[in-house]
């Protein structure tokens, strides 16, 4: 009835590079602070098995409690404790409702007040000879939590010369930070003036060799990561960059993917893989230890509260 999500997996991770017996992590390679480690959050010296909080953070040094020598392995979590619960989902056992505190349901896992259960506040089944209504669109879409690539892996302006395809930003770390071939990329660009080109769509140059501008709204653009390096990202689907423009770049090869499904069969709260596992009234209609029909309707036959074989929920 419960699904934890926990600080298991380490925000960032490497070797210090600095002196043996230092209390600070050196590592000039990244930018703690664009990974976003922060005051207080769990550090690890895996090679020493030692751990701590860290105390201060800049770009390339990371201050704690514990001392690092040349080439120990660091993990820097999310929170201050690793393994700790980062959200909680829980869902009452007789509908697969979403509860916002686990005191609210009674010791059989149900939500005793609701007048909807089949169930009264001892667990006691309640027959109804009726079967419920067929599920909505709405009803089947609130059973599933979906996890969409809405928030940018990483985000900031470009800094190279205007009138280029290629995006350069010094502090990027596109790589250290993940970035990677067929990543969705998004340019907003600025106010002002763009680029003049030819009938072939290259840019015209003056007799100087500088970039032919004219005044306009630099278009804002899309595309797809196609190399990488640290300092430098190239990209198909955008014309070009300019000095200042905003960059995003996205976890998925498109913006708002779905990233993650989490279902809940809605008679019992139980996870499943798949959403045809569901029959049309929201149950696993294969599955025996139900105390529903098919069709929805309570089988009045079982002793314990949750079927044949299903034990009691203490808490």
């Amino acid at each position: 009835m419960i699904i934890r999500h926990l600080d298991s997996d380490p925000l960032v991770t490497g070797t210090h590079k600095g002196a043996d017996s230092a209390s600070s992590l050196y590592e000039p390679s990244l930018d703690f602070k664009m990974c976003s480690v922060a005051t207080g959050l769990a550090i690890y010296n895996e090679t020493q098995t030692t751990n701590g909080n860290v105390s201060s953070v800049t770009a390339n040094n990371v201050e704690s409690d514990i001392t690092w020598d040349n080439g120990d392995t660091y993990s820097i979590y999310k929170t201050a404790t690793k393994d700790s619960s980062i959200s909680t989902i829980a869902v009452d056992k007789s509908r697969g409702w979403k509860v916002v505190d686990l005191n609210l349901l009674n010791k059989y896992g149900f939500l005793p007040k609701d007048a909807d259960s089949d169930r009264d506040e001892n667990g006691t089944l309640i027959v109804k000879e009726i079967p419920p209504p067929k599920l909505s669109e709405k009803e089947i879409n609130a059973m599933i939590i979906r996890h969409t690539d809405s928030d940018p892996l990483i985000t900031g302006t470009h800094k190279g010369t205007s009138g280029v395809t290629t995006l350069s930003d010094p502090g990027g770390l596109f790589k250290t930070c993940g970035i990677k071939t067929g990543l969705a990329i998004y340019k907003t660009g600025t106010s002002g003036y763009s680029y003049m080109t030819d009938q072939d769509g290259n840019i015209m140059l003056d007799q100087d060799g500088n970039p032919m501008e004219t005044n306009t709204t630099d278009a804002n653009e899309n595309g797809l990561v196609v190399t990488v390096t640290e300092k430098d990202v190239t990209t198909s689907g955008i014309t070009y960059w300019k000095n200042g423009d905003t960059y995003s770049i996205y976890k998925t090869g498109t913006k708002d993917a779905n990233i993650s499904t989490i279902m809940v069969d809605k008679s019992r709260g139980w996870k499943v893989k798949e959403e045809d596992e569901f029959n049309e009234y929201g149950w696993r209609a294969e599955d025996e230890d139900l105390d529903k029909d098919e069709y929805g309707n309570s089988i009045p036959k079982h002793e314990q509260p949750f079927g044949p074989k299903q034990p009691y929920m203490e808490y």
